[in-house]
Formats: structure tokens, sequence, C-alpha cells
């Protein structure tokens, strides 16, 4: 919870902050209200859902985390590495336990949580009120980054991170060596731990490079070589996984030099203003520069450092944006306590109608729990807890249609579900983008355009179903109907699938 901090100099009455039905514990409760009433109407989106599900119920099931890949017909037995097996085991238990509904509840936590962190760290020394608008700027930024899937561990660790460094900064030096077992957890549960150790190493670094800037080597010995310690048993806590010191190195290595990640995930490609998530980078970079002009405070190394990598990184892919909208969280906190020079203070307020506005929100909040959502048939119809591209019924029909090892082509949100829904059918190919070499990504292309040789690639693979997405693959549609080899079976208004009418010419030794 957030509790009131009494060194906050945005506070006229410091009496007030023993209380807690006053303006700024409601001030530091609307984002974090606002984020989780929000993140209650999110929908289950299957592409990098539904195949993490299946993993988790795989190791449960065999107490092993998988190696090879499990899933395909095209890359079957091919060598993996599966870091993400805490959070896919959280996913599969909580699907087990309540379904979408709990899996979208804890997600809401996750990241709401990981935002609240850092508004909290940065509330008692900055002010309520630039804290609140610095950590919302930080929000619109990561608002594209909201799919519930495994990276919601990670806003919340990112949050606890920059937490731990706030916390440093302000002089508990012994903060961050809560990092080192927050890193033997995260490499287990998600890969944006790469992007934390970025966080550390640069403020480290940068407290290093001020202290001999400045000459206060001497002076600052022994808190400077407990940092460093700090930041190295963080570095040797990544060991801690299944793959090992140098399987961990492998994959990271792996996914960043991936063409095909980097050619055919969106993900990655470059921040365009044309986007919600550019746009508010572009708001987060001119309110920076401009509370950097108007203010007397002085950035530190780590400070600079930190926004100009993580900067760098976003406008080179978009992935990065939401870490660095909560990077920027506490520096342009600060840079706008340091614009208004003088405390920017907030009365105490009345009990009474406080107190009726907190009980306004928690009903609010409580009548968002994605548990009363299909009560509401407006609602459910805008914000299902499946998404469109989730083909339940289409996959059920498919999975009693054709026997086991049966191959197909399958559009890749479909895929995805499958892999959970009906194992028996191995896929064509799914969102693991660095598991696949570009050549077979170009063939999917091929096939869900429904370019000239497309035909050629469903014989060579021995396709004998077409399992196609109805309003994002039409050309392959167009190009199926007019084959007389495919015939339509199954039609609804998700999906649509053809079944081979004659036996493939040519099968691939795969």
């Amino acid at each position: 919870m957030l509790q009131p901090a009494a060194s906050d100099p945005g506070d006229s009455d410091r009496n007030e902050q023993r209380r807690w039905l006053t303006m700024r514990n409601l001030w530091l409760w609307l984002v974090p209200w606002g984020l989780f009433t929000r993140l209650c109407l999110n929908s289950i989106a299957p592409n990098d859902f539904w195949w993490h599900v299946r993993t988790g119920q795989l190791i449960l099931q065999n107490r092993a985390i998988p190696v090879v890949d499990l899933f395909t017909y095209t890359q079957v037995g091919a060598p993996w590495i599966n870091q993400a097996w805490i959070m896919q085991v959280i996913l599969a238990q909580l699907m087990a336990w309540g379904g979408a509904p709990l899996v979208i509840f804890v997600h809401a936590l996750l990241v709401a949580a990981g935002y609240t962190l850092i508004l909290r760290a940065c509330a008692p020394h900055y002010g309520v009120r630039t804290s609140v608008w610095a950590t919302v700027i930080g929000v619109l930024i990561g608002i594209q980054s909201w799919a519930i899937r495994p990276q919601s561990f990670s806003f919340l660790a990112f949050g606890l991170l920059i937490f731990l460094i706030e916390t440093h900064r302000h002089g508990n030096r012994r903060a961050l060596w809560w990092a080192a077992p927050l890193f033997a957890l995260w490499v287990n549960a998600h890969g944006v731990f790469v992007f934390g150790l970025a966080a550390l190493g640069l403020y480290v670094v940068g407290n290093l490079w001020d202290a001999l800037w400045a000459r206060q080597w001497q002076a600052r010995q022994g808190e400077l070589l407990e940092l460093c310690a700090q930041g190295l048993l963080a570095v040797a806590a990544l060991a801690i996984n299944p793959q090992g010191p140098l399987g961990i190195l492998e994959y990271v290595l792996g996914f960043f030099q991936s063409k095909a990640t980097i050619q055919y995930n969106m993900e990655f490609a470059p921040l365009t203003i044309r986007s919600a998530d550019g746009i508010a980078f572009t708001l987060a970079i001119l309110t920076l520069i401009v509370a950097r002009l108007n203010s007397q405070t002085r950035l530190t190394s780590a400070q600079t450092m930190t926004l100009l990598a993580f900067a760098a990184m976003t406008l080179f892919s978009r992935r990065s944006a939401a870490w660095f909208g909560m990077v920027q969280i506490p520096v342009l906190a600060l840079l706008l306590r340091g614009w208004w020079r003088a405390p920017w203070g907030l009365p105490p307020g009345k009990p009474a109608p406080i107190a009726a506005l907190f009980g306004l929100l928690l009903l609010i909040a409580v009548m968002m729990l994605p548990w009363w959502r299909p009560q509401f048939p407006e609602l459910m119809k805008a914000r299902p807890l499946l998404t469109k591209t989730t083909p339940v019924e289409a996959t059920a029909f498919l999975c009693e249609t054709f026997t086991p090892g049966t191959r197909g082509f399958q559009a890749i949100a479909f895929a995805s579900y499958m892999e959970a829904a009906c194992p028996d059918l191995p896929v064509f190919i799914d969102s693991r983008f660095e598991l696949y070499p570009t050549e077979q990504w170009d063939e999917y292309i091929d096939m869900l355009n429904g370019r000239y040789k497309w035909t050629t690639i469903a014989d060579q693979y021995g396709m004998n179903y077409l399992f196609i997405h109805i309003d994002e693959q039409p050309h392959l549609v167009e190009a199926a109907t007019a084959n007389p080899t495919w015939r339509e079976i199954y039609r609804d208004d998700r999906a649509i699938i053809f079944q081979r009418a004659t036996p493939p010419t040519k099968r691939a030794g795969l």
C-alpha cells in the first residue's frame, strides 16, 4: 500500500500525513486505481498466450522443462531454450483455478503494482502531484504493451527494480542487495530481465563515473564498493536457471541475433509517431526537455545515461517503449519538482468527502472485475474475455474432424490457441519468432497472402487443411475458394477451414 511519507516536501501540514483520508492519499491512489480498473477490462489475445499456457501444463504434467520444440511439425525436436518457465507454470495454474477472469485479474494487479512501486518511490522526495503526472506519462508510453502474457511479471519486476534504485539513490545503501533475488526470479520468468540488467548497470556505472569525476572515490570508497558488489551479485544471480550461465547467454544472444525476430516481429519495429505509444514517447521527450530547461535540478550521470540509452532502444524497437516509460518517471518527477522550485502543496481536505470519493473509486473497481463482465452484455460484446482472434468453436471443430498428427496451415494467432486447445494437431508456425528460419517465415507470408506458389508450399509440407482468419487473410480465402484442390468445410465469424480434396503431390521430408 501507499503509505504517507514524512519527508514529502509537497505537504504543507505534516500532521495530515499520518491520516488516511487526505487529498495526498487520494492523489496517490488515482494512478493505481485507474490502471487496475482499465486493465481489468483487458481481453486475452491468443498470439503469445496459449502456447505459454500449454508449455506450463506440460511442465506441471512431466515435472520437466521442455528443451526442444514439441508443437510444430516443421521444427519438432529442434533445440528450444524455454526461458519463461515460471510464468508459464503460473499462467497454466491460474487457468486451471479460475480461467480467463483470474488471469486478467492477476495481470491487472501485476502491471498496476509495478507502476505503483515507482510512484511510491518518487512521491516522498519529489512531491505527490509532480510524481503522479510523471507516472501518468510513463503509463501512456507503455499502454501498447499491456497484452496478457508472461511479460506481465516484468512490469512488476521492473517497477520493483526502479523502486530499489531510487531507494538506494536517496540513502538506503542496503536496498540493492534485494536486486539479486529479484533477478534470480526474473531470469526464469521473462526475457525483459535484460532491460532490468541494463538499468541497474547504468546506475552503477553512472555512480562510479560521478565519484571519479568529482574526485570523491576515497571519501565514498566503502559505498561504491558495496554498490559494485550489489551489481555483481545481481549479475551472478542470472546463472540460477535451468540452462545455466552459458545457456541464458545463448538465449539472449540468439534472441537479439534472430533475423526473423527483427524482420517479422512488429514489436521490434522502430517506433513511429503515428502510433499511440509513439505519440506518448514524443510527448515524454518534449516534456523532459522543457522541464530540464526550466529546472534548477541537475541530473546525475546515471539518470542521463539511462534516459539516453532507453530512448535509443525505444527508437530502435517499440517493444522498449514501456521500459523507457518506467525509467523516465523518477527523472521527470525530479525535473518537475525543480521547475516549480517551491513546494506544490496539497490541502489536507475534509475526511467525509474524501471517504466518499474513496468509496466510489472502490465500488467502480469492484464493478470492473472480470468476473462480472458476462453480466453486462454490451460490455462483454465490446470487451470479451477472449479476443475475436481466438477461434474457440472453429478449433473444436478442427480437433473433432482431423485425426491426430494431421498437418495443416494456420494463421499465427490460431496456431497459438490450437497448441493449448487441440495439442494433437501440430502447427506449421507460431509466435516464437526466433525458433524459425527466415525462409519459413517467407513461406508463411506466401501462404497467408495466397501468392502464386502457395499451393507448392502446401504440397511440400503435406498440408491437409487450411485454418484461415476470415478478416486478416482474405487473399488466401479467395485463392483457396478458386482452387479445386480445396473445399470449404467450416465457416463462422472468425475463421474458415478448407480441407484438401485431393492428396498432396509432394511431401517434405520433415
